[in-house]
């Protein structure tokens, strides 16, 4: 039942995480669009001002250069007759009346011709805020415009008429790309002659022009490439969902392995309470049976009956203090390190010594361990107690899985400057995926609620610190011929 609410839980957390994956990353989706929409209409509008402020300053150029400035330059001696228009189609009285209306402004404006001259031999695009300026420019264009002559160069289709200024596509081309560039758009801009029709895609971003023959608009230019630039624009923001949206991914999926630990741990826990429970409970158990003998039939019972129950009280007590200490010089060695009384000992004795405790131990059991000398001396500086504790345990635990005729090995030999200790058997081994794991606090191999093996999961997680205090490491192994192999690498 407990496992199978973990396993809910864990589903509904990984749900909760997509879910609101997803969602961020829907939320980035849309801010995206919304930025590239936005920079999309400012692009459309940055590309009609650029057109129609190129029309009208080439408008404002060509009545400098046709009817302003040949005034400024002679405006003593000009006749209205005399004056070049450029070919222009207008009637000499519409020419001295043009001649005359602007000789009386500029006479009347003294500053004005010598700011005409600063500003159009300044360089493109120029600009010139000043109000009097602007509204010098305007009463030119409004005397030209009242004589008869037009200037709006984006209607080719009225281009070739008569008392139209003179009209340069190529100087017109260049003055609107000039204003792109200034304001550092980079685009690919396809012009359309008069009369066409084509029918532009609203997605697309256009200008189009009113052509008087047909009454009608028309596409006077196309943006092709406005996509990655609009891009490029936006680069920035998509960095920044981009790093927005991995830090969250990395954050849940840190989050998550969190949660499967933290569950590891909860089911490791309940494992242990349970194996724990299971362990304490058989001492006790034979220990109030033994007292109640005692007390129900203490003084019926002649002395070896007496002696014997109270042997297997204390038998048990010693075996719960053995479990209690366990556990205690765990959490102690776990919180700090612990003083260890290092002595430098021959490991070939040593192990001697370790293999015939446990060959006298478990003789009964039929039980030998077999030992695989270093054939050079093997000294190492260890706390014999500690190691010795730790050697013994990997041996009381290929006792408790190997089964039935369980073979040990205890080897040692000297490699890159380490000495090893290897115990090995030929049990069933452990599973590939716990290898890793089995030194891990309160682990052991799952086995659901069994009890048939005694103990708490504290024995290698015990070990791993140990061979931390000395500077060493312990790795467990499957064999190739089945069972496993623990081997301890000491200094030498």
């Amino acid at each position: 039942m407990a496992r199978d609410s973990l396993f809910k839980n864990r589903l509904r957390n990984i749900i909760l995480m997509i879910s609101s994956q997803l969602l961020l990353t829907l939320f980035v989706g849309y801010w995206l669009v919304s930025q590239f929409d936005g920079e999309k209409d400012k692009l459309r509008k940055d590309i009609r001002d650029a057109y129609y402020a190129a029309n009208y300053d080439m408008m404002d150029i060509k009545i400098y250069e046709c009817i302003v400035l040949p005034i400024i330059q002679n405006p003593d001696s000009i006749h209205p007759e005399t004056i070049c228009f450029e070919n222009i189609e207008l009637e000499d009285a519409h020419k001295k009346m043009v001649v005359n209306d602007i000789l009386e402004f500029l006479k009347t404006n003294e500053e004005i011709p010598t700011k005409l001259q600063n500003h159009y031999s300044s360089e493109y695009p120029r600009e010139n805020k000043e109000e009097n300026f602007q509204l010098a420019l305007n009463t030119l264009r409004s005397i030209v415009h009242r004589r008869g002559l037009t200037g709006y160069y984006h209607y080719p289709a009225i281009q070739v008429q008569k008392y139209h200024l003179p009209y340069n596509k190529a100087y017109f081309k260049e003055l609107y790309q000039k204003r792109l560039d200034k304001k550092g758009i980079k685009v690919t801009s396809v012009w359309f002659d008069a009369k066409n029709e084509i029918e532009p895609d609203p997605e697309t971003i256009y200008v189009d022009r009113y052509n008087y023959n047909t009454k009608d608009h028309e596409l006077a230019l196309l943006v092709e490439d406005f996509i990655w630039y609009l891009l490029k624009v936006i680069l920035p923001q998509i960095i920044f969902a981009f790093v927005l949206l991995s830090l969250t991914a990395f954050a849940l999926i840190f989050t998550y392995r969190g949660y499967l630990k933290q569950m590891r741990l909860n089911i490791l826990r309940s494992d242990f309470i349970n194996n724990i429970t299971h362990e304490l409970k058989i001492p006790v158990a034979t220990a109030k049976v033994a007292l109640e003998a005692l007390r129900s039939f203490g003084l019926k019972a002649d002395a070896q009956t007496t002696e014997e129950y109270l042997e297997m009280v204390s038998k048990e007590m010693n075996r719960l203090d053995s479990l209690t200490t366990r556990v205690l010089e765990h959490a102690k060695m776990e919180k700090q390190p612990q003083n260890t009384n290092m002595d430098m000992l021959d490991l070939n004795l040593f192990a001697k010594d370790m293999a015939r405790s446990m060959n006298l131990i478990n003789q009964s059991h039929g039980i030998q361990v077999k030992l695989v000398l270093s054939k050079d001396p093997l000294l190492a500086k260890i706390d014999k107690v500690y190691v010795e504790g730790v050697i013994k345990n990997l041996m009381d635990n290929s006792i408790k899985y190997g089964g039935d005729n369980v073979s040990i090995q205890l080897e040692l030999w000297q490699e890159n400057g380490r000495a090893c200790i290897a115990v090995s058997d030929n049990g069933p081994g452990i599973p590939k995926e716990y290898l890793n794991k089995v030194f891990d606090k309160f682990f052991r191999v799952p086995k659901g609620d069994q009890h048939n093996v005694k103990g708490y999961g504290l024995g290698l997680s015990f070990a791993h610190l140990v061979m931390q205090q000395h500077n060493g490491s312990i790795k467990a192994e499957n064999l190739k011929g089945g069972g496993c192999k623990f081997t301890l690498r000491f200094p030498v």
